[in-house]
């Protein structure tokens, strides 16, 4: 299920540099931004640097390992591993360390979601018309025959890479990729010799060095932060109701669908964690919105460094022990 959450505002932490510091110390503390069309959203990357063309070229590198990460777990392109699955007739299929590599964390949160973290949902996300840009109430025997072919227990992860299908699952990993990717772009700054960085998915946000301080939208207020959080080598990623919806007789419909029945998840707005790596917090924040509130304070104890915050479906704001000390004025 792919996410689009442009929400969250950054904004970088410049500290105040007396008169007395040259023109090269000064310029240590300089931001450099660029902004990107990728993961079907804005992807912005800040980094500091001394030198703007060595920012500059440290981005481009990770915009592109962005691309490539994209490119490679699209389900929308027959070309790519995981639409080759999709469009193939076949059970069984080997894939390369990387993309088995992101299929064992799919089936990792899986399992610790209880199965509300599923990346094989693209039948079902497909009768509800996200995926086209075109979501709309599915007729009920369309979403029961989707329901029968989809889900992740249809999926077994073998040795040398491979994988079997036990159904014809269509597998849907986008709602890890986007955090994937910004782990990838970080580790490309990281090399780069970018020390302190921060990239932003469209709500996936990756942080190296430094602190960031991240705004994190309001789900019924546009404009309006419900939070703002420092950040200091740490992941944030978002999940929500606000951003790919529609509404029809006076229901709104999402695309986070809950696995056990085919529809929306209710009982919640949006759902934040934080986690070391985008990946995992990506993961977790749809997992724990399908689950609602009581069951993700009860998870989020048993998980250490992972701290999520719920707005849920009245407006009432949750937050597990500990995510108090991130928040910040």
């Amino acid at each position: 299920m792919k996410k689009f959450f442009i929400g969250i505002t950054i904004f970088a932490v410049l500290f105040a540099v007396g008169f007395s510091l040259s023109r090269k110390e000064t310029s240590r503390t300089a931001v450099w931004k660029q902004s990107y069309l990728a993961l079907g959203t804005v992807v912005q990357i800040q980094v500091r640097h001394g030198e703007r063309g060595i920012a500059e070229a440290a981005m481009a590198k990770a915009i592109a390992e962005i691309r490539r990460v994209e490119a490679l777990f699209t389900a929308y392109d027959p070309q790519s591993p995981i639409g080759a699955i999709n469009s193939s007739a076949a059970t069984s299929f080997s894939v390369s360390p990387e993309v088995y590599g992101l299929m064992r964390q799919c089936d990792a949160f899986w399992r610790s979601t209880s199965g509300a973290f599923d990346a094989g949902l693209g039948a079902v996300s497909e009768v509800w018309g996200f995926r086209r840009g075109q979501p709309a109430v599915p007729p009920a025997e369309k979403l029961r025959e989707a329901l029968k072919k989809s889900g992740w227990r249809h999926v077994r992860l073998e040795e040398g890479n491979r994988l079997r299908r036990t159904a014809p699952v269509q597998l849907d990993l986008g709602a890890m990729v986007p955090g994937y990717a910004v782990d990838r772009a970080l580790a490309v700054l990281k090399r780069e010799g970018m020390a302190e960085a921060l990239v932003d998915g469209g709500g996936e946000i990756g942080s190296t060095g430094g602190e960031w301080i991240i705004g994190i939208q309001h789900p019924r207020t546009k404009g309006e932060m419900v939070r703002r959080l420092k950040l200091r080598g740490l992941a944030v990623a978002t999940s929500g109701d606000y951003e790919q919806y529609f509404e029809k007789d006076g229901r709104r419909y999402h695309h986070i669908l809950d696995p056990r029945t085919g529809f929306p998840a209710t009982g919640c707005q949006s759902v934040t964690v934080l986690a070391a790596n985008d990946a995992a917090a990506d993961a977790l924040s749809t997992g724990f919105f399908v689950l609602g509130t009581e069951e993700t304070m009860r998870l989020v104890r048993e998980m250490p460094g992972v701290h999520a915050m719920v707005v849920d479906a009245a407006g009432r704001i949750h937050a597990s022990e500990g995510f108090a000390a991130f928040v910040t004025e």
